[in-house]
């Protein structure tokens, strides 16, 4: 997806059927050094 002229890129890091294991794996990958990464919920 392209925004303003910068390309975006959408991973998905799992599916959870609770917000608390969306956390730690939302942690786990911060801690590789996406300090960007966010949990959506819809």
């Amino acid at each position: 997806m392209t925004i303003n002229g910068t390309k975006w890129y959408r991973v998905q890091a799992g599916a959870f059927t609770n917000s608390e294991n969306a956390e730690q794996r939302l942690k786990q990958v911060q801690d590789l050094g996406i300090a960007d990464a966010f949990v959506l919920t819809e």
